[in-house]
């Protein structure tokens, strides 16, 4: 159900994300292993989530703000 912290608490996902990435990164090149890159895009907006399709369900999100945070994070891949 969407709610006023929204948009704080994607944030505040984004972040953890990126802290936990650090984390394993470090792991990972004590080991020798190469490090692992992770692209975050992120937009605010209502979507609609559930199962789409007639012969074939698959889970999946739709909208305009789902389509502008994976624009972001495709973005995020050259930078």
């Amino acid at each position: 159900m969407a709610g006023p912290q929204d948009a704080t608490d994607t944030l505040a996902c984004a972040i953890a994300m990126q802290e936990a990435l650090a984390d394993w990164n470090r792991d990972r090149r004590r080991r020798g292993e190469p490090e692992i890159c992770a692209g975050i895009g992120i937009h605010y907006g209502e979507t609609v989530l559930g199962d789409i399709g007639a012969n074939r369900l698959e889970y999946a999100v739709i909208g305009t703000a789902d389509n502008v945070a994976a624009r972001l994070e495709e973005m995020t891949r050259r930078l």
